[in-house]
């Protein structure tokens, strides 16, 4: 007989312990105080991708957007730079309580607290020994405003994990062609969350369905065959309701649509869209749209990026190590190898410059594997490597988690200092007659003046050539840069800045301090430049 180890002895409980959950839901406690009592995270560098249009249709405005990516119009336009599907999850809190920035802070974070509690789920599924659950669950806790996916905020990364995993938590649960079939067509609402979310989401439960684990049903392959004829018909069948209904109401969304989908010269897209302007003239390895994402995604200045390529990179050693030693290894073998070219090699060579995807794909490497079904699952269940699974993604953003809340914590009375600002600002152009002024912003300050002015453009969405007469107003902010007086704040080269004066400074310094030492070469002060374009 197998003698049991020291660790085995008295570690395991039901599956129904409410210990880890209890720790969960502190964490969430926790967590909601601390936003509550610090301030509102900054709006994400996709704020105008993923909130502008939701807050224009929570204001009865549509479906609307006029600052996007290389697209800048007077007349804002049916939003097409992406699927809808996050925008309107969005909207439907804003129209509740309002397009802020607590609400998108604690929209969010509702979003993560929801994606760890599923992620914990698949845990306890796999896992039941007591001291590896508790190790889980803090772990977890502790980086929760990520979801374990993302450190950028207001991406549609979050809301398409918590239905893709939900939906493989019920593929668990259902073995009817018609319930299997419908999970099929819910993926496709998946899609229009997150289109790459979707694409995998697609592959990953035909995998399940081709590699579940053999059964007496001497029908089983034919029903499986029926699931992936039928389920594949209701997901085209979502996907092209979507696309009909913004094709009737805009002629030009899908061409738009699909413009931005190729990747604007980066990675797989350059195949398409050519190398991204201006760079393949003074770099000619930029003609290579790999050698731009790459190097954009190791940039030094943003070690986060790097961060997230290189734990899913580990997470799949990990995963590779422990196929290895298992007994069967070739269909083990086969089973790694197709789950790490869809969740590994797929995000690395079509998006290579989307870092957020590898967190995304991280957190289903981990999801499916704990979930089941499939041989190579039922053996890694078993082992250590769940906990080093999540150990990995701890560790790649555990140092960005702590370093928001030391920013968090400094930046607050700056915060309402900022809004104050606003506020003046706002009633400059208003006693001149001007009650909704254009203005043009930073993207960690839109939601900052979102409740004032449905105007709002994205500065760093000007290009050479566009037309800047019609923009009333200027908001240039220090915040993330290495500014520490105005003299040192870039001027936009779009801009010329003899058409511009300043109505209200907001010179101001504020570094990232731990135990009275700076730790951060950035300014995180929320106060900003205000300037009115001269008469």
């Amino acid at each position: 007989m197998k003698s049991k180890s020291a660790w085995e002895i008295g570690t395991r409980w039901p599956r129904n312990s409410v210990i880890p959950w209890l720790i969960l839901s502190a964490f969430v406690v926790f967590w909601f105080s601390f936003f509550t009592l610090t301030s509102p995270q900054p709006a994400g560098a996709d704020v105008f991708v993923f909130r502008e249009a939701g807050c224009n249709w929570a204001q009865g405005r549509g479906l609307v957007a006029a600052s996007v990516p290389h697209a800048t119009t007077v007349r804002p336009m049916l939003f097409a730079s992406y699927t809808p599907g996050a925008l309107l999850l969005f909207g439907l809190a804003a129209s509740l309580f309002g397009c802020t920035g607590s609400v998108d802070t604690f929209y969010n974070l509702a979003l993560a607290a929801a994606a760890i509690f599923l992620l914990y789920r698949c845990f306890s599924l796999g896992v039941t020994s007591s001291w590896q659950q508790v190790c889980a669950a803090l772990l977890l806790g502790a980086v929760l405003p990520t979801g374990m996916v993302a450190f950028d905020s207001d991406r549609p990364e979050m809301p398409a994990l918590c239905l893709l995993v939900a939906l493989l938590l019920l593929w668990r649960q259902t073995t009817s062609v018609a319930g299997r079939s419908l999970l099929f067509a819910c993926v496709g609402f998946v899609f229009l969350i997150h289109p790459f979310a979707g694409i995998v989401g697609w592959l990953l439960l035909v995998f399940l369905l081709l590699f579940s684990e053999h059964t007496a049903d001497p029908h089983a392959w034919t029903k499986r065959l029926q699931v992936i004829i039928a389920g594949t018909a209701l997901y085209a069948l979502v996907v092209a309701a979507w696309a009909l209904s913004m094709w009737q109401q805009d002629h030009t969304a899908l061409h738009r649509f699909l413009e931005h989908a190729v990747g604007q010269g980066t990675g797989a897209g350059v195949v398409l869209h050519g190398p991204k302007a201006g760079n393949s003239q003074s770099r000619p390895e930029a003609h290579n749209g790999y050698a731009v994402a790459f190097r954009e995604l190791f940039n030094p200045a943003f070690p986060a990026a790097a961060a997230l390529a290189i734990s899913l990179l580990v997470s799949a050693l990990v995963v590779a190590a422990h196929t290895f030693r298992q007994p069967d290894r070739p269909r083990r073998v086969a089973e790694c190898a197709i789950l790490l070219s869809v969740l590994l090699i797929f995000p690395f060579a079509v998006f290579p410059a989307q870092a957020n995807y590898f967190g995304l794909s991280r957190a289903l490497l981990f999801a499916v594997l704990l979930i089941g079904g499939f041989p190579l699952a039922s053996a890694l269940r078993g082992s250590m490597a769940p906990l080093y699974l999540i150990l990995v993604a701890f560790i790649s953003t555990a140092p960005w988690v702590g370093l928001e809340m030391l920013q968090n914590i400094e930046a607050r009375t700056s915060y309402y200092r900022e809004q104050v600002q606003a506020t003046r600002s706002l009633a400059y152009f208003d006693q001149r007659g001007i009650h909704n002024p254009a203005l043009l912003v930073d993207s960690a300050h839109y939601f900052v003046y979102k409740p004032y002015t449905p105007n709002l453009y994205n500065r760093s969405y000007l290009e050479q050539g566009d037309a800047t007469d019609r923009f009333q107003g200027l908001i240039l902010c220090y915040s993330s840069s290495r500014a520490f007086s105005r003299a040192q704040l870039p001027w936009d080269s779009t801009l010329e800045r003899s058409n511009w004066r300043l109505i209200d400074g907001g010179e101001d310094a504020l570094r990232v301090r731990l135990f009275g030492r700076p730790i951060m070469r950035r300014n995180w002060t929320w106060m900003c430049d205000v300037y009115a374009r001269q008469p």
